[in-house]
């Protein structure tokens, strides 16, 4: 089953149903590619896309999946990218450079636990938290009040902020079970 649900932007909101076993990854890959190409073709095939798993256990054979270059979904995806692909995980994407975000399609794959926290919460997880790794992306930007700030004012070298200034595509693996406010006001 396919909808296409509304438009935000110039980028569609679509929701697909597909039964356990169906290939709901594998069109999901597929999908990244056409939406890069139709909608997000000034980005060049790059820049970063979020992949939201519902559970480590998914995020597990998820991450697998896309770093093996033998594996159907890596290859649908370095098809559509000319070979240009990078896959983080959460922890991996502590660590993204710019140059990678400029360079290549990068995708983190993370749980929606990782980074949908209430605002009060948040500064204990690392997402959120002030990483000198991140640096690079911050550097010689103007002040912006999308990203968050500290005591200060000063804006936090987050890779929560490095997700923010992407302006990401973003996949949710079961997107049906996203439906509370915090995931609301989150996404």
């Amino acid at each position: 089953e396919y909808k296409w649900v509304a438009e935000i932007g110039r980028s569609p909101f679509v929701c697909i149903k597909v039964p356990p076993g169906g290939g709901k990854t594998l069109i999901a890959a597929h999908a990244v590619g056409m939406i890069f190409k139709h909608y997000l073709g000034e980005r060049n095939d790059r820049g970063l896309t979020m992949w939201f798993v519902p559970s480590e256990a998914i995020k597990t054979q998820t991450l697998k999946k896309f770093k093996d270059r033998n594996d159907w979904h890596r290859q649908v995806l370095d098809e559509a990218f000319q070979n240009s692909v990078r896959i983080f995980s959460n922890e991996e994407a502590l660590r993204i450079r710019k140059e990678d975000v400029q360079d290549n399609l990068c995708i983190i794959i993370s749980s929606l636990d990782a980074f949908r926290k209430e605002k009060t919460l948040q500064k204990k997880y690392k997402v959120y938290q002030e990483n000198g790794a991140l640096l690079s992306h911050f550097e010689n930007l103007d002040d912006r009040d999308d990203l968050e700030k500290d005591e200060e004012n000063t804006i936090i070298n987050s890779l929560a902020n490095v997700v923010r200034m992407s302006n990401p595509l973003i996949v949710i693996d079961e997107g049906h079970k996203t439906k509370t406010e915090l995931s609301i006001d989150f996404l």
